[in-house]
């Protein structure tokens, strides 16, 4: 009897190191997507002014909603770490040139912060709301990218 006592209790040992790895994880994943939302909201920043400086109403507008949702997204995102964890938001370092003007690389740019975003989707299986902004926001980036190359 004392053998399958000991038994159960190592079992619950055992699910309680998985319960500590997943929350680190779990911490981890949270620490990743305040520190991108961080950075999409400068990039709304700079896309807003790429908005302000294109030389196309198709990319005016395009941009326009861009910069709108990222800006919105980024807020929920941040907004939804700080209500999780308690924890001030940290201001990341956007990691990338502000260049006013729109070229072509700036689509590019846009990819990249799409890819960021998915990315961090999948680590967020079990958090549906997060994973659902960021998809927002990868929908959102495939759209601007579709207009910016199509509709000229």
């Amino acid at each position: 009897m004392k053998i399958n006592e000991l038994t159960k209790f190592t079992l619950t040992i055992g699910q309680l190191k998985k319960l500590v790895k997943e929350s680190a994880e779990a911490t981890d994943s949270l620490k990743n997507i305040s520190e991108f939302a961080s950075k999409a909201m400068f990039f709304s920043v700079l896309v807003h002014f790429w908005h302000l400086n294109c030389g196309s109403n198709s990319q005016h507008e395009a941009l326009k909603d861009l910069y709108e949702s990222l800006d919105d997204n980024a807020d929920k995102l941040l907004e939804a770490v700080i209500g999780q964890t308690g924890e001030s938001v940290k201001i990341a370092n956007p990691g990338f040139e502000f260049k006013g003007e729109f070229t072509e690389e700036a689509i590019g740019q846009i990819k990249a912060i799409k890819d960021e975003a998915s990315k961090l989707e999948a680590t967020v299986e079990g958090n549906p709301g997060i994973a659902n902004v960021l998809a927002d926001i990868v929908e959102d980036c495939d759209s601007a990218i579709y207009k910016l190359k199509r509709l000229k």
